[in-house]
């Protein structure tokens, strides 16, 4: 008899390799079809669906909607006061919620880590707002924001100070959007506590050796450290920002005077309101491309404030 080649062998064995590596890419796509079939049926097929919309006069009956190409994109652009307006109040509105809220969670992170007493049950009390519905949330601070019988209203009234219109006042009410949104800083509370608690306590033994004091512990070496959890608080608060209706929505409608009609409810108003859906959809995507800006700028500026403990090219 004639033994087989040592070629043939290897031929072989290669073939049975990669058929078990078929079977195995099969099995994966397999395990990963569920997702896969969710994500184009509810993300994908529904954006294609709106940038059809987005170029049609469409208001929403089947058969009636008129192809308008970029039209609905130049109502909005050019000839849309609210559009604009809308545009504006969530910037501003966005700017209020971020700016404070990242100072509420660097500085509680901060308090919360190393040695503080008690700071568990602190970390479970700050965080548990987070986990309520917005819906709720909304509710309960629109009764306590009322300007007669709300409880933040009573106690400042008790101080001798008289509590201003929460939800009647172009200003204020802006201010209570902010206020309403604070509450779900818990988990970048979490977060930061936990990177401060990561921070080498070499160096801060070494500044200390130094003579460095607590102020310049935690400018110079602290808050260089948690710069990631920083570029992480700033994406999410960015797509929040452009994102936000529930508040306004339950607690304002977009008032008064149309103060708060952030971008969101404009967008809403627009396609279920005035059966406007084409510039609905239209909106929607401007929205996007604006949010896409947004990160990028992010992004593209995070080498030159985000330091990371093994380098840069981590």
């Amino acid at each position: 008899m004639v033994a087989p080649s040592s070629s043939i062998t290897d031929k072989g064995a290669v073939a049975r390799k990669r058929r078990r590596r078929i079977q195995k890419d099969w099995w994966g796509w397999l395990f990963c079809a569920p997702w896969i079939l969710h994500f184009a049926a509810l993300v994908v097929l529904p954006m294609l669906g709106s940038f059809v919309f987005s170029l049609y006069d469409f208001g929403g009956i089947w058969g009636t909607g008129k192809f308008a190409g970029l039209g609905n994109y130049r109502d909005l652009l050019l000839t849309d006061a609210r559009f604009w307006n809308s545009l504006k109040n969530t910037l501003v509105i966005g700017l209020m919620v971020a700016g404070p809220g990242l100072l509420m969670a660097v500085g509680l992170g901060a308090l919360l880590s190393g040695k503080t007493p008690g700071k568990g049950i602190f970390r479970l009390l700050i965080y548990t707002p987070s986990v309520i519905p917005p819906v709720v949330v909304a509710l309960l601070w629109g009764q306590l924001l009322n300007p007669r019988y709300g409880l933040i209203n009573l106690a400042l009234n008790s101080l001798g100070v008289d509590g201003p219109p929460w939800l009647g006042d172009p200003t204020w009410a802006k201010w209570a959007l902010a206020l309403v949104s604070w509450y779900g800083i818990g988990g970048s509370v979490l977060g930061f506590s936990a990177a401060f608690e990561q921070v080498p306590k070499e160096m801060v033994e070494a500044a200390v050796i130094d003579g460095a004091g607590p102020l310049r512990r935690f400018f110079s070496i602290q808050l260089p450290m948690v710069s990631p959890q920083m570029f992480f608080f700033l994406v999410n608060a960015v797509t929040a920002a452009l994102t936000h209706i529930v508040a306004p929505m339950v607690l304002t409608d977009g008032g008064p005077a149309e103060a708060t009609m952030v971008w969101p409810l404009y967008m809403f108003r627009l396609m279920f309101t005035y059966n406007k859906f084409g510039h609905g959809a239209a909106s929607a995507w401007i929205m996007a491309l604006v949010t896409i800006l947004f990160l990028l700028i992010v992004f593209r500026t995070e080498k030159r404030w985000v330091h990371y403990e093994g380098g840069d090219d981590e």
